[in-house]
């Protein structure tokens, strides 16, 4: 697959990397590009290089992670509404206070809120499945691999939390 780029002029013409973003600001970019009306340039012998933190892989990194996409997904939100829509982290909030002011009262409604968000997690965890894939297919024992498919789903769970209270936090920063 031939890798994308576009000229320098066209970056400098619309305005160049935005430095307020800490992390997907090659979305913004293009964006703005393709909303200036430029076309992508292709080419094989292209090649670029992205750092990877040595660390990448601990919990405490993937959580910071999750939660600075989160912060900055509301951010990039705000300059692109168009590509990204209306947020539903304050509807998400809402609902969430409504639930559990009604399981006060009936407890049975927690079950299912509770149920409802596993099902959830397990949805987005199934969707995200190949990074888990691509971990198992390297392990020979049976109980290593479902120990990682249970780190992996519980790994995911805070993953999701940590990207939501990035978002509510750009939502309050904003």
């Amino acid at each position: 697959m031939a890798n994308r780029y576009y000229k320098r002029s066209a970056v400098l013409e619309v305005g160049g990397f935005n430095e307020d973003l800490h992390v997907m600001e090659n979305l913004d970019i293009l964006w703005k590009l393709e909303k200036a009306g430029y076309k992508q340039g292709s080419g094989e012998g292209i090649v670029f290089f992205h750092h990877r933190p040595a660390n990448r892989f601990k919990t405490r990194f993937i959580l910071y992670n999750a939660f600075t996409y989160g912060y900055y997904w509301h951010k990039l939100r705000h300059l692109h509404p168009d590509k990204i829509g209306i947020s539903a982290m304050p509807l998400k909030i809402v609902a969430f206070a409504i639930l559990a002011l009604i399981s006060y009262f009936y407890p049975l409604i927690l079950w299912i809120l509770f149920a409802s968000m596993l099902f959830w997690f397990a949805f987005r965890f199934y969707r995200d499945r190949t990074r888990v894939k691509n971990c198992i297919t390297h392990m020979e024992n049976k109980i290593e691999k479902i120990g990682a498919v249970i780190f992996g789903f519980l790994l995911h769970i805070l993953f999701e939390i940590a990207e939501e209270l990035g978002k509510l936090c750009g939502m309050i920063s904003s």
